[in-house]
């Protein structure tokens, strides 16, 4: 069903651990019937302290390019450069890693969005919401990133790292601009920790 639109590019993203081993799979059977088809793989899975994919050549045999860190504003670029026939590794595009022709990984600048008030509100217009096993459907999205505390020693250096959130006011018409588009009632603000005023 995937090929069924003859894409040029599939994206897969990695949200957790446990979905990488479903990604890779699906991605290999995708290479496999579609050799010329780039593969792009991101989420936060992609790093996690169990799987390396974006820093072992070897998960390279299944996709062409892994986008690292936040892609909302990367991943576009991408899809642009390559579209444009440009070479995405030629730094114009951020977060991204690639399999160089020596074996080695290829990488680019990696750049955090500084304001979550300027990324778009989330659009769910396109997915199938009456496929999920749910009662009622269920915007998942984030209203802030990093932690506001970023002490603790056993978390991971990339979830310390620059705090930021997107105004209470803009999260308001996020769900407003979801409910109305989409018909979904019920919204899960996945923080990974949001400060209790919020």
């Amino acid at each position: 069903s995937i090929l069924a639109d003859d894409p040029e590019v599939v994206g897969v993203t990695f949200p957790y651990d446990s979905s990488i081993f479903y990604g890779l799979k699906l991605m290999r059977l995708l290479r496999q019937a579609r050799p010329e088809l780039t593969i792009v793989v991101g989420g936060a899975g992609i790093d996690s302290f169990a799987y390396q994919v974006s820093k072992d050549p070897a998960y390279f045999g299944v996709f062409d390019y892994a986008m690292v860190g936040e892609g909302e504003v990367e991943f576009p670029k991408l899809l642009d450069v390559l579209q444009a026939g440009g070479d995405p590794t030629d730094g114009q595009v951020n977060n991204l890693r690639w399999l160089r022709p020596d074996g080695g990984i290829g990488a680019t600048e990696m750049v955090m969005i500084t304001d979550l008030n300027a990324i778009p509100s989330p659009d769910f217009t396109a997915m199938p919401l009456d496929g999920y096993l749910l009662p009622d459907p269920v915007g998942v999205f984030q209203t802030s990133r990093g932690c506001y505390y970023g002490k603790c020693t056993f978390c991971s250096e990339i979830f310390r790292k620059g705090f930021r959130m997107r105004r209470p006011d803009l999260v308001v018409e996020d769900m407003v601009r979801i409910y109305e588009s989409t018909g979904i009632r019920h919204f899960q603000l996945w923080d990974s920790l949001a400060p209790p005023k919020t």
